[in-house]
């Protein structure tokens, strides 16, 4: 079993190979794509958007159709300002215009709704009982994400709904005195990860892009 991952940006680079390790510990990543052999799993970091569709996609594909060992290509980005459906058609529009035909390549596109920081709020271990301090208090009052799910919740007055998502988090991870340039030092964490699959769990209408991911290695793992 090899996997290819194609990812959005270095924030992903880090969690994703730090929760690969708790959910699919039976794969080791190796550093080039040529060094494929078994159970491993490559990670390429696109450095942001369009670039991962337009230029790094294509070139995923060309190298697992040359090393021909890789059973599963995972794309996985950001949804930003667009639905889920658009940004697949995004991708599959440029598969087209490309004359890129997938042939034997299971191929999975998993879309962070709307940023990966979208799922990190789903998180309740961070929430405090009762926010009193703004911008928390009126963010909550906006929308509490510890009660509805984080996905579907608006910009308020920000430009983009992942920079509202962003400023979010960052002011969750100050009210529990962690720096918000250090966050992906706790979301890599075993604990984090266990409460988002908590969160599903629990309220399984939440987080549905988080769960193709979760249900992507639960896949993945039982035919380890």
């Amino acid at each position: 079993m090899n996997i290819y991952f194609l990812v959005e940006g270095d924030t992903e680079e880090k969690v994703y190979k730090a929760w690969l390790k708790y959910l699919l510990p039976e794969l080791t990543r190796i550093g080039l794509p040529h060094q494929v052999d078994h159970h491993n799993y490559y990670l390429f970091n696109a450095k942001g958007q369009p670039g991962i569709i337009d230029r790094h996609l294509p070139d995923a594909i060309a190298n697992i159709q040359e090393y021909s060992k890789y059973n599963y290509l995972v794309i996985c980005l950001d949804a930003e300002e667009v639905t889920i459906d658009y940004k697949k058609q995004e991708i599959y529009k440029c598969l087209k215009s490309n004359n890129i035909d997938l042939v034997n390549i299971h191929f999975h596109i998993i879309v962070q709704n709307r940023c990966f920081d979208t799922w990190c709020l789903g998180n309740k271990g961070i929430y405090p009982l009762q926010p009193e301090i703004s911008p928390l208090l009126d963010y909550t009052n906006y929308y509490d994400v510890s009660i509805n799910c984080p996905e579907i919740m608006g910009k308020l007055d920000f430009n983009t709904h992942a920079q509202f998502h962003k400023d979010y988090l960052k002011e969750l991870f100050k009210i529990n005195n962690l720096k918000h340039y250090k966050i992906t030092n706790e979301v890599i964490k075993e604990e984090y990860l266990e409460q988002l699959i908590a969160r599903v769990q629990n309220e399984t209408e939440h987080l549905p892009t988080f769960q193709t991911f979760i249900q992507f290695c639960n896949m993945i793992k039982s035919k380890l």
